[in-house]
């Protein structure tokens, strides 16, 4: 107050104590508190007084905590890391009047508190705040414009960072998840792992820090990771997840012969899975060759042959792998020609045969002294193939084979193969089949059929099915035999890449035996020509079908295996290709004792008439190894002779002497347009009885029986110049009541021209078939007949004229069963002339007299 000096001031009134004015015990508003200043002067005695209102406002008592995000109860520790955590004020702040407020003095704590300013509400943002213990200040003004602070610390613990990797995505194996949770101070105490598909269902649970759990179904899943700290903080991390389903691969391989570019091409199933792209094809070849980043398909040339370890692994987009792992075998490349045969006697391994079995089967194939109850050696030597792995015996429910090398058979017109077997099979259950293949090995055939070849297949309904078939060898042979087939069934254009293998199969469930065995596989040319005799006529109902029927068989794959060459003989009726060469016919089937037409004989001893001609015994017979072999030189002559030389040398040990025919024939003969005739007999040299070697009765391998020099100054008719040839074939010579055995026949064309003393041509074969018409009666009265049982008959006409040359009656023959007639009764009586003749002319002239009565 004023004056403070010269007297006594003293204060007055409510909430005044003393000189000082406390509001807390002073009325509160609406009251007014009136202040008085009283003062005396001390010298005076005088008072005066002055006063003032003072109006004192209500404050606020203020609170605050933190409110915990989950739970929502108040807290004064909070975990970092939960996003924002709400600052709950007492009053709540959002009753507060301006200026009301959070704050801090800690300028990271300033920095991290926030309003919504939709709710007034004050906020800390957590999230990468460090731990440590900050204050706050909470300001509060309420309706009297009181403003209250009140400032107080909050700790923000230690948050850990939930994190986690997984180690792989493919649900083939158990999912490795790693965590890698931190925390800044404190430790991690607990893990809470959980797989959640697209349902939300949990299908994987764990609390371990660092789990392997199972998949089952390939797709997105989410993984969620919770950790918590040991001061309970906690943190959650979800991450989508595709897991991949692991497919199947499987490639095939073609082309596995030395030297080719053998192919692989890989094959991917994913069953009733989802697909996934698949990123990468490493392909690993067994020779020390990768090729990673390739595709599907590729090719590689292996250096050697041998067999090598490849494989094929996959990879998909999540990583999943999957690999096949086969071996591949690359075989020796062989080329068979007329001077190098194969032959291997499996004395030796590593010569390119290797056993296979389809997927799921044992293999009983071994290389080996065959020690079974039954098949108990090698046809010769110590080693064979045979089924045996089985205690000696074959398997049940078996599929396998064992693969040969590769050949290159271009070089062989008549190829072959020959092999020695041994069978002890259930009968019609259990059996094996030899195969080829032309393509690689993709598709593979039976080489031959059942009841054909030597001791080749003897059973069509295999149930074991051996190499997918149920053709082949089934039953017991009791010994070695040496089995025989061609191998014309190969296409001419497909041989230059041959591969072979013998496959095995057996039942499921029954009885088993030793199996199989094969020694000495022989590739080879075919060497033994069959002769083929055949004694015709034309004037045979049946001539034209059986030549048309061995053009067939001389144009076919089976044409060169045999020769053929036809005797005419006057059977039933004249033969005009008899007429000027009659010993040679009739001398061979006096041979035979052949007397009728049509008759066929082969190799000597084989009788077949038309109706039974079986090739199948030409096919049969061409496998046999010939006794001999025949060279034939043709030494250089003039344009009217032939001069023949020969060398028969024995292959074989033969016990028995041998006759060597030499016979000349016309390769073609046009009887009439469209119908010629083939190897007609013209001439044997140096005469029907052929030739032989004066007392020798037997042969040793290699001895040679040569001819002299066979000459001969043609004289027969011909029907072209150029269509001679020889054939020479040795036969075996008996007391005559039986005829021998032909053991080999060669055949060479004559390259030369000859010029004989008559060609005939076909109107030479013409006026044989005009002159052997028969006309009768002569004289007539009335009704004139024409016989004949030449069919070339059919292409001539006739005319009648007289003796000046005027025609009196003319037409074409029209034979009806060899018969044909004319009635005369038109012209008058006299002697004519019955003219046959071509379209080039006349051809004979017959004395005709008329004479009706």
């Amino acid at each position: 107050g004023f004056p403070t000096t010269g007297g006594i001031g003293v204060f007055s009134g409510p909430g005044v104590s003393g000189s000082q004015f406390l509001p807390t015990i002073a009325n509160l508003t609406p009251a007014i508190n009136t202040v008085v200043y009283t003062f005396t002067n001390s010298t005076t005695g005088c008072t005066n007084s002055d006063s003032f209102d003072v109006i004192i406002n209500p404050i606020t008592t203020i609170d605050f905590d933190l409110e915990d995000p989950v739970t929502l109860t108040l807290i004064s520790q909070v975990c970092g890391n939960i996003n924002l955590v709400r600052i709950v004020g007492s009053p709540d702040v959002s009753t507060g009047f301006p200026l009301t407020e959070f704050s801090s003095t800690d300028p990271l704590m300033q920095s991290r508190i926030q309003m919504d300013i939709g709710t007034g509400q004050f906020f800390i943002d957590t999230d990468a705040l460090p731990a440590g213990i900050y204050p706050i200040t909470y300001t509060f003004t309420n309706s009297f414009s009181a403003t209250t602070s009140f400032t107080k610390t909050v700790e923000i613990l230690p948050a850990p960072v939930s994190d986690f990797t997984v180690g792989n995505f493919c649900i083939d194996t158990p999912i490795q998840f790693t965590s890698n949770s931190t925390i800044p101070i404190g430790s991690i105490t607990n893990w809470e792992w959980q797989i959640k598909d697209s349902g939300n269902n949990v299908v994987g649970f764990s609390t371990v820090e660092n789990p392997a759990m199972s998949i089952f179904n390939e797709g997105n899943y989410d993984i969620v990771l919770k950790v918590t700290s040991d001061q309970g903080c906690k943190s959650t991390k979800t991450t989508n997840v595709f897991f991949g389903a692991v497919p199947t691969v499987t490639y095939k391989a073609e082309s596995f012969c030395n030297g080719d570019a053998t192919s692989f091409e890989a094959t991917v199933d994913w069953g009733t899975q989802i697909p996934s792209p698949i990123i990468d094809y490493t392909w690993t070849y067994g020779d020390g060759v990768v090729d990673a980043g390739a595709s599907d398909i590729v090719t590689h040339v292996y250096p050697n042959f041998t067999t090598y370890n490849a494989s094929v692994q996959i990879t998909t987009a999540e990583g999943c792998q999957a690999s096949d792992l086969q071996a591949i075998t690359i075989f020796p490349y062989t080329t068979v020609d007329l001077s190098t045969e194969y032959l291997e006697s499996f004395e030796a391994a590593g010569h390119g045969w290797v056993t296979g079995a389809e997927i799921g089967s044992d293999i009983s194939w071994i290389l080996g002294a065959p020690n079974g109850t039954t098949i108990n050696s090698a046809s010769d030597g110590v080693n064979a193939w045979w089924t045996g792995a089985n205690s000696g015996n074959y398997y049940n429910n078996e599929e396998s084979y064992v693969n040969a090398p590769c050949f290159d058979l271009t070089s062989l017109e008549r190829p072959m193969i020959s092999m020695d077997i041994w069978n002890e099979t259930i009968e019609s259950f259990d059996g094996s089949a030899l195969q080829y293949s032309t393509n690689g090995g993709i598709t593979w055939l039976n080489v031959g059929a059942v009841n054909q070849g030597v001791n080749w297949y003897n059973e069509d309904g295999i149930n074991g099915r051996p190499g997918g078939s149920t053709i082949g060898w089934s039953g017991e042979t009791n010994e070695w035999v040496t089995a025989r087939f061609n191998l014309n069934e190969i296409p001419v254009l497909e041989r230059s890449q041959v591969r072979f293998r013998m496959a095995f199969g057996s039942v499921v469930d029954g009885d088993v035996k030793n199996g199989f065995a094969f020694d000495n596989i022989n590739i080879r040319e075919r060497n033994r020509l069959i002769m083929v005799e055949n004694f015709t006529s034309l004037s045979n109902a049946g001539y034209t079908s059986f030549k048309d029927r061995m053009r067939d068989y001389k144009m076919g794959a089976d044409s060169l295996d045999f020769i053929y060459m036809d005797y005419h003989i006057p059977y039933p009726e004249e033969d005009s290709l008899y007429n000027g060469n009659e010993a040679e016919p009739v001398t061979r089937a006096n041979v035979y004792n052949v007397s009728q037409t049509i008759n066929t004989v082969v190799d000597g001893n084989q009788y077949q008439d038309f109706q039974l001609f079986d090739i199948e015994l030409i096919q049969e017979r061409s496998l046999v190894d010939p006794q001999f072999s025949v060279a034939i030189q043709i030494l250089p002559t003039d344009s009217k002779s032939l001069s023949v030389r020969w060398d028969v040398v024995a292959q074989h040990m033969i016990n028995n002497p041998i006759i060597v025919y030499t016979v000349v024939v016309e390769e073609n003969i046009v009887l009439a347009p469209g119908d010629t005739a083939f190897n007609v007999v013209k001439k044997m040299l140096p005469n029907p009885a052929g030739s032989s070697k004066d007392g020798v009765n037997s042969f040793n391998p290699g001895d040679v029986y040569s001819s002299a020099q066979l000459d001969w100054v043609i004289d027969v008719p011909l029907y072209s110049s150029d269509n001679l040839a020889v054939i020479v074939f040795v036969q075996e010579k008996t007391d005559g009541s039986t005829p021998g055995e032909i053991y080999q026949a060669a055949y060479i064309k004559i390259t030369d021209p000859k010029d004989p003393p008559l060609i005939l041509g076909l109107e030479g074969v013409l006026k044989h078939a005009a002159e052997a018409i028969d006309l009768y009666p002569n004289p007539v009265a009335d009704i004139l007949y024409f016989e004949t049982d030449d069919a070339l008959s059919s292409e001539l006409t006739w005319k009648i004229i007289d003796q000046r040359g005027v025609e009196f009656a003319s037409e074409r023959f029209y034979f009806t069963n060899g018969k044909y007639e004319y009635d005369t009764s038109s012209i008058p009586n006299g002697i004519y002339y019955l003219v046959i003749q071509s379209k080039q002319g006349a051809l004979t002239y017959k004395k005709l007299i008329i004479m009706h009565r």
